[in-house]
């Protein structure tokens, strides 16, 4: 740990099958513990001692079965939450993570099913899961949680994504979360310049808000420059980075 770090190392299994697919996912390195199920009781699915070591740490983000219905994509298992800040380390573009992203874990993975259809140029999802961050282990202070998310794309350059947590779960470090949303807006307004722009908000007993603003320009198809600015809002505190 002192000589080299390694945030992420991975490997995702997967299946198909005529009628459906089926993947599991496992990760080491430090960030590993972002993705264990640190809200359930201990040694319960991949929160294990054997698990964890000093800065390190194995984790069973997910472990899923998909299929479809009609026009419904179905998901079913333990999967990771739809984050548009992205959350392996291939859907990220900035390696290292922001204050809030570090000191206030949102939900990295849930456990339950999800239904997703396409209407025109909205995707909508709608699901249930069993707590955020907890495995397959619940128990009445952390179940029936009702996830909602939306992408809509108004034009080739404008899209907005919407993805939502409602119900009775525990978002570290809080209790008794009854609301969590991270909403994205991302405007292509060159060629070669992406602007982003995410409101994350928690509903607690201890509410606090996140505004995170982005800007991606490619210098060409092998070199692109990235600039992200936080505001950290939680009642009298503040904090910018």
């Amino acid at each position: 740990d002192e000589t080299v770090g390694v945030n992420q190392l991975g490997i995702s299994l997967a299946k198909t099958r005529e009628s459906y697919r089926t993947q599991i996912d496992l990760l080491y390195g430090r960030d590993a513990y972002h993705f264990q199920s640190f809200m359930n009781e201990q040694n319960q699915w991949d929160l294990s001692d054997s698990f964890s070591h000093g800065a390190y740490a194995i984790a069973i983000p997910q472990l899923f079965v998909e299929t479809t219905l009609n026009d419904w994509a179905i998901k079913a298992g333990h999967f990771l939450f739809n984050s548009t800040s992205g959350l392996y380390s291939n859907d990220r573009f900035f390696a290292s993570r922001t204050f809030a992203e570090t000191a206030f874990l949102g939900p990295h993975t849930l456990s339950g099913i999800t239904a997703a259809r396409q209407f025109e140029k909205t995707e909508m999802t709608v699901g249930w899961a069993a707590g955020a961050n907890t495995g397959f282990a619940s128990d009445s202070e952390s179940s029936d949680v009702f996830v909602l998310g939306a992408n809509h794309q108004f034009s080739d350059k404008l899209i907005l994504t919407y993805s939502a947590l409602i119900g009775d779960f525990i978002a570290f470090p809080f209790e008794d979360t009854d609301y969590y949303h991270e909403l994205n807006i991302a405007y292509q307004l060159f060629d070669n310049l992406t602007l982003d722009v995410t409101h994350v908000e928690y509903n607690t007993t201890a509410s606090f808000e996140i505004w995170r603003q982005s800007a991606h320009y490619k210098i060409n198809d092998t070199l692109t420059l990235g600039e992200r600015y936080e505001s950290f809002v939680a009642d009298t505190l503040v904090i910018e980075s």
